[in-house]
């Protein structure tokens, strides 16, 4: 049994009242500290939550703006000279195709990634720097959503888009 002072008692509104207010088993005290630990990690975790979208909506007027456009035309750029070729070819669109045919999604996935490797990995050097002038710390977590959000994002979005479009076209003709 293990008896607490009341002034170095932390407030907590579960404490058991089937005893005196100062006296706990070991038991007790742990789950205290088990829901005291997991209340510290959602605090944490709301912290680097805020901390991230604040670093992310600024990169919208901070340096380096520029790449915001750049970046997600390089990838448009690929995914429409890779819908074309997917059409050429009578393939389903790119998303769909990854979602449905189980046999393809690996060389799809693959195939993605060869082709928006070299726009994603810029955009997380970038990112990097950009960190770095700005704040003088990294984040790979930012720097992997950022990336996300100018390269993977638009490439797959467009690829099908234009896949179906240059589908009916080649159709018409």
């Amino acid at each position: 049994m293990v008896t607490v002072a009341g002034p170095s008692l932390p407030k907590y509104d579960s404490w058991p009242a089937k005893r005196n207010a100062l006296t706990f088993s070991a038991f007790e005290m742990n789950e205290f500290h088990a829901k005291q630990s997991c209340r510290d990690k959602e605090l944490e975790l709301e912290e680097m939550f805020g901390r991230m979208w604040e670093n992310l909506i600024s990169r919208v007027s901070g340096p380096m703006t520029f790449r915001l456009i750049l970046q997600p035309m390089m990838a448009a750029l690929i995914a429409f000279r890779s819908g074309l070729q997917d059409a050429r070819e009578g393939r389903q669109p790119y998303l769909s195709a990854t979602f449905t045919d189980r046999a393809q999604r690996g060389k799809l996935l693959w195939e993605g990634w060869e082709g928006i490797a070299r726009v994603f990995l810029l955009a997380v050097i970038i990112d990097a720097i950009y960190q770095w002038i700005v704040q003088r710390w990294f984040y790979p977590g930012e720097a992997l959503l950022v990336a996300i959000i100018l390269a993977v994002l638009p490439y797959i979005l467009i690829r099908g888009s234009v896949n179906r479009v240059a589908r009916r076209w080649i159709v018409q003709r």
